[in-house]
C-alpha cells in the first residue's frame, strides 16, 4: 500500500478516537487493511453528534470504502483464473463379445444407386471373438434403399438357424429398422412389410434369436463385408477362416472388447 495511504489511515483512527484493532505481531503491511476493516464494520455505531463527524461523516465513510478498495487491489494475491481442460471427445462405442454360449452375428447393407443393386455383409463370432463363418454379396433392390438392411437383418437370423445356434444375438446399425422391428403395434407401412419375414423368423426360435442395435464404429466389420461386395462384382464366403479385408478390424474389435 502508498505511505500516503498509510498515513491517511492512520490519521482516520486519530480523528475518530478509534482503537487501533491488530496487536503487535501484525505485520506492518495488513494494518491499514484490519484498520479499515474495523472502520466500517463499526460505521453504524458512531453518533451523528460526534464532533468528530459533524456534517462530513458520510464523506469519511466513502473515503474509508475507497481506501479498502485500494488496499485489496495493491495487496490481494495475483489469481489466475483455473484453466479447464478442453474436453475430450468420449471413444465411439467398438464391439463387444457376446454373452458366453452365446454367438454374434452382425450384418449390414450397402447400396449403390446408379446399378439399382445392394450388397449384404454377415460376419459371426462367439464369445472369445473367434470367426465362425460369414459372407457378402449382392442383391436386387426392388423396393426403397431400407429394403437392403431388411434383406442383411434376414440374412443374418437365417445364418443362424442354418448353424443351430442354441443362442444368436444378430447387430445392425440400421436406427429405423430397429425401432419398426421392436415396435409393439402393427406396422402398416412397406418398410413394415419387409420386417415381416425376419418377425417371423425371431417369433418361431422360442427365444433363441435375438436382435439389436449397434452403431457403425460397432458394426464396422459388417459395413467392410457390404460396401466391399457393392463395389467388386464377387461373392465372399467364410466359415472360420477370417478374410483379410476385416482381419485388422476383427483384431481391434477383440482388443477393445474387454
Amino acid at each position: 500500500m502508498p505511505f500516503a495511504t498509510v498515513q491517511i489511515c492512520h490519521w482516520l483512527f486519530d480523528k475518530l478516537v478509534l482503537p487501533i484493532p491488530f496487536s503487535r505481531r501484525t505485520r506492518p503491511q495488513l494494518r491499514p487493511g484490519l484498520a479499515l476493516q474495523h472502520l466500517l464494520s463499526l460505521r453504524d455505531r458512531w453518533p451523528y453528534s460526534s464532533p468528530s463527524f459533524g456534517a462530513s461523516r458520510d464523506v469519511r465513510i466513502h473515503g474509508a470504502i475507497s481506501l479498502c478498495h485500494d488496499y485489496a487491489s495493491a495487496f490481494a494475491p495475483s489469481q489466475t483464473p483455473p484453466t479447464t481442460a478442453a474436453p475430450t471427445a468420449a471413444a465411439p462405442p467398438r464391439w463387444r463379445l457376446p454373452p458366453t454360449g452365446s454367438v454374434k452375428i452382425n450384418v449390414d447393407g450397402a447400396f449403390l444407386p446408379t446399378a439399382r443393386l445392394g450388397a449384404i455383409g454377415v460376419l459371426a463370432r462367439d464369445s472369445s471373438s473367434a470367426v465362425l463363418g460369414g459372407f457378402a454379396w449382392h442383391i436386387a433392390v426392388i423396393g426403397p434403399t431400407s429394403s437392403v438392411e431388411a434383406s442383411a437383418l434376414f440374412a443374418g437370423l437365417e445364418f443362424a438357424i442354418a448353424n443351430g445356434w442354441a443362442s444368436a444375438l444378430i447387430e445392425y446399425d440400421a436406427a429405423v429398422l430397429f425401432n419398426k422391428l421392436h415396435r409393439p403395434t402393427p406396422d402398416l407401412s412397406l418398410l413394415g412389410d419387409l420386417l415381416a419375414p425376419s418377425r417371423h423368423l425371431i417369433a418361431a426360435s422360442c427365444g433363441r434369436l435375438h436382435v439389436g442395435f449397434a452403431p457403425r464404429s460397432a458394426n464396422f466389420a459388417a459395413h467392410t463385408l457390404a460396401s466391399w461386395a457393392s463395389q467388386h462384382n464377387d461373392v465372399i464366403s467364410f466359415t472360420s477362416v477370417c478374410p483379410e479385408l476385416i482381419s485388422r478390424i476383427v483384431l481391434d474389435d477383440l482388443s477393445s472388447s474387454f
